[in-house]
């Protein structure tokens, strides 16, 4: 598995996913192809933002010497609102919903931690996922643990299905990620 540029020929895929997985994110309503190619072409122009397609090798050809693979995406990670001078910004990810349960997304984590961390010199990565997203506050709270991080309750941040609920925001310290590599020798 590996983070690689984004290309235009994702948009197709990561718009449905994000189109099926609205529960999880800031805006309700569905996101038009015009919009994931506006975004697209603001990636290239703004300091604030930086993704990258998660793609993993899927096996086309079984063959007793040699498989044949193919590079097929399967989410979506990145981070928003980066502020440079406070070394800080927020995590983005979205899985293909077919993909989801299969380790996937921890691992896009701890790849995106690793860019955070080792490449792009920030110090606080931080998030925030809404209570009517069982799955992602399931997901995140396992996350927070593994680092030794933290949730803060804030209330009625997210209108879903008529009602409001509350959200919990998420960092996660460079410092706790370096612990959590040294406890588990590296791995995820």
């Amino acid at each position: 598995m590996r983070l690689r540029e984004l290309q235009y020929n994702d948009i197709d895929a990561i718009n449905e996913w994000r189109n099926t997985s609205k529960v999880g994110l800031r805006t309700n309503g569905p996101e038009t192809i015009l919009k994931q190619e506006d975004f697209f072409a603001q990636l290239d122009k703004r300091t604030d933002l930086r993704f990258w397609a998660v793609e993993v090798d899927t096996i086309i050809d079984v063959n007793t010497t040699n498989d044949t693979f193919e590079p097929t995406i399967i989410g979506q990670g990145g981070f928003t609102n980066i502020s440079l001078e406070n070394r800080n910004a927020e995590i983005s990810l979205i899985i293909d919903p077919e993909m989801r349960g299969k380790g996937y997304g921890k691992e896009t984590v701890d790849l995106l931690l690793d860019q955070a961390f080792n490449y792009m010199n920030l110090h606080n990565i931080y998030g925030e996922v809404y209570d009517c997203n069982d799955v992602g506050l399931m997901f995140w709270d396992g996350i927070v643990k593994q680092y030794s991080s933290y949730f803060i309750d804030l209330p009625a941040r997210k209108y879903w299905a008529g009602q409001y609920y509350d959200s919990h925001y998420f960092n996660i310290n460079e410092y706790w990620y370096r612990s959590n590599k040294e406890k588990t020798n590296g791995k995820v």
